[in-house]
């Protein structure tokens, strides 16, 4: 279910920021059309995709002694810190970099949450203490 959700988020974060967009010009069947109005589509149409690629960031956290406390470790990234306004998702990495024989899985249930000017993935389960060497993907988008 939790999975389901943080999906769920990301998509309607998706379409929020996609929904701001307009082109320039529309075009009806059977009419005539310029090159310079579809140039101009275009154009605003790579420039949203800019915006839009500037918003989103993607990297893999490895929790390190370094990082845990307890049941979470934080991220120190220039995408997260400082950003309570940012949209954090994370999914556990089985094998980062395709390395299978790393087997950093994580099976606990995971959340994530700001602290102290930075994003923090924990374990819902309090009792279960976050290890060193467990990987996640994490996507942030900002507003």
């Amino acid at each position: 279910m939790f999975r389901s959700l943080m999906i769920t988020a990301a998509l309607a974060t998706a379409v929020a920021l996609a929904a701001t967009f307009t082109t320039p010009h529309t075009f009806t069947a059977g009419s005539p059309i310029k090159a310079a109005e579809v140039n101009s589509n275009f154009e605003a149409a790579q420039t949203e995709l800019r915006r839009l690629d500037s918003k989103v960031v993607g990297f893999v956290h490895t929790s390190t002694a370094t990082n845990i406390t307890g049941n979470w470790t934080c991220l120190d990234n220039a995408a997260t810190n400082g950003r309570p306004d940012a949209i954090v998702t994370v999914t556990h990495n089985f094998n980062p970099g395709g390395n299978s024989a790393l087997n950093n899985y994580d099976p606990n249930l995971t959340g994530v949450w700001y602290y102290q000017s930075k994003w923090c993935i924990y374990h819902e389960d309090t009792s279960k203490p976050m290890l060193a060497g467990k990987t996640y993907n994490v996507v942030v988008v900002a507003p």
